[in-house]
């Protein structure tokens, strides 16, 4: 990978070549996909080898080993768009090429797709019963069971699962160089997410993604996709614009759209406290 030549002679090749050659072995034009078990890079055939450049093993301890490394690895995470589940966020924000060497990658990232979980969230039962997050319980996002939400009074839920949607998204504020970060919920019902589980959903995380719309910017997005990856998305983060008067006066009336009832909604959901639910 190296073209024949020790690491330190590589050192010695101009930094753009070097960057260039890293990028032939480290940077695919598709998504780099990151899922838990995939130690030996079957989903992302294009760089499984490359990823040796990121390894004191193939480059070396020493001080020269670690600069290439370092260069490598800035190529690899600042030129790939990368999808990750949330509940591997923890885990992908460190580098885990270099088994016994963790470092953080997060301020590395340019392109991220974060993608929440289809699962039951509001079903009323979750195998995890403390306030820690732990990537082996992966359930958050969308639900499914939509007789367990009332249409009609759709707020905040403070339930374990919900706890830990918001808490991984926090993760997301590591970002900090990040051009492009998408949340995406999956699921079933309309691409405006005006399903029930869908809003509540929106509800759960909206004080977060708040936050996230006024530390990223125009850099953030939040989309729904369909299960069926061929139907369109939609960007819902106009969900969290301001309302006008014109929207709080067709709310009044009853003639406003669903975006402009979501806006309301939002504004309401995130000036009010998260209700947490008393154990039964």
């Amino acid at each position: 990978m190296l073209q024949g030549r020790t690491v330190e002679e590589f050192s010695q090749l101009p930094l753009v070549q070097r960057k260039s050659i890293f990028g032939q072995h480290l940077v695919q034009p598709q998504r780099v996909i990151i899922e838990e078990g995939d130690d030996g890079h079957e989903m992302n055939p294009a760089i499984a080898n490359g990823v040796l450049l990121l390894q004191q093993l193939f480059m070396g301890k020493d001080e020269k080993g670690k600069q290439m490394i370092k260069e490598a690895r800035e190529v690899h995470y600042g030129e790939n768009e990368f999808w990750v589940r949330l509940h591997w966020l923890c885990e992908f924000r460190c580098d885990q090429y270099d088994f016994g060497t963790v470092l953080p990658i997060a301020p590395l990232a340019r392109r991220l797709i974060v993608e929440t979980d289809q699962t039951d969230l509001h079903d009323g039962y979750d195998a995890e019963n403390d306030m820690d997050d732990n990537p082996f319980y992966p359930h958050d996002g969308i639900g499914d069971r939509k007789e367990n939400i009332d249409p009609s009074h759709i707020r905040p839920s403070g339930d374990i699962v919900a706890r830990r949607t918001r808490k991984r998204l926090e993760e997301l504020f590591l970002f900090v160089n990040a051009e492009e970060i998408t949340l995406v919920l999956r699921g079933g019902g309309p691409s405006d997410g005006s399903d029930a589980a869908t809003r509540q959903t929106i509800a759960d995380i909206s004080v977060t993604v708040k936050r996230l719309i006024e530390f990223f910017g125009n850099r953030f997005a939040i989309e729904k996709w369909p299960k069926n990856r061929s139907r369109s998305t939609r960007n819902l983060v106009s969900y969290w614009s301001k309302p006008t008067d014109l929207t709080r006066r067709d709310v009044n009336e009853g003639r406003a759209s669903f975006q402009q009832q979501m806006q309301m909604d939002v504004e309401r959901w995130t000036r009010e406290p998260v209700t947490i639910k008393s154990p039964s």
